[in-house]
C-alpha cells in the first residue's frame, strides 16, 4: 500500500477557508437571467407522426422505443399517408406497408385475410389488443393514428404463431 506524505506547510492551506478581498462586494440587487422558453415536438409511439416518417414504435417491444434501436422489422404507415392517398378502408392503407398483401375477403363479408411476408393471417391488433377474433369488422381509416406492421416471428410477442408477422392499429 502506498502512502502519500504531505509537508506540514501544505495542510493549513488545504483546511483554511478562502480569503475574500475587500474589493469583492455583493451586488446591490440580484442578477436576473433572460426568460427562455423551450418547446419541442417529440414523437411518441402512440401519438401522431409529423410527416411520413415515424421514428418511434411500440409494437415490437410494447414500450415506446426508437425504431432504429429495435432489432425487429417494423413499418409504420402514419395518418398523413392514409389521408393523402384518400384511404377509406384499412386494406387501402395497408397497401403502402411493406410485405403486406390483401388476401381473400370472402365476397366482402368482413372476413378479410392478409398475407404478411407470404403467410396468411386474419388477426390484427388495435392498441396492442386483438380486435378481430370471431366475426371481425374492419376499422375505418379515419380512426387511425398509425398502422405499425411487425414482420417476422417477432409477432410471437402478441401470442400468435404467425411466422409472417402481424400489424397493430394505433387509434387516435
Amino acid at each position: 500500500m502506498r502512502r502519500l506524505l504531505l509537508p506540514m506547510l501544505a495542510i493549513p492551506a488545504l483546511t483554511c477557508p478562502a480569503v475574500v478581498s475587500a474589493n469583492d462586494e455583493p451586488p446591490a440587487e440580484p442578477l436576473a437571467l433572460e426568460e427562455m422558453q423551450v418547446t419541442a415536438s417529440a414523437e411518441r409511439a402512440d401519438g401522431p407522426v409529423q410527416g411520413y416518417r415515424a421514428t418511434r414504435s411500440a409494437s415490437a417491444t410494447r414500450t415506446d422505443t426508437a425504431i432504429h434501436e429495435t432489432p425487429q422489422s417494423i413499418s409504420v404507415v402514419p395518418a398523413q399517408v392514409v389521408e393523402d392517398i384518400g384511404a377509406t378502408r384499412l386494406e387501402d392503407a395497408l397497401d403502402y406497408a411493406g410485405g403486406v398483401e390483401r388476401g381473400n375477403n370472402f365476397g366482402g363479408q368482413g372476413l378479410t385475410e392478409f398475407l404478411v411476408r407470404g403467410f396468411s393471417t386474419q388477426e390484427f391488433y388495435r392498441n396492442g389488443f386483438a380486435v378481430n377474433r370471431g366475426y371481425p369488422n374492419m376499422p375505418d381509416a379515419n380512426t387511425l393514428e398509425r398502422i405499425e406492421v411487425l414482420r417476422g416471428p417477432a409477432s410471437m410477442l402478441y401470442g400468435r404463431g404467425d411466422p409472417g408477422g402481424t400489424f397493430n392499429i394505433v387509434s387516435k
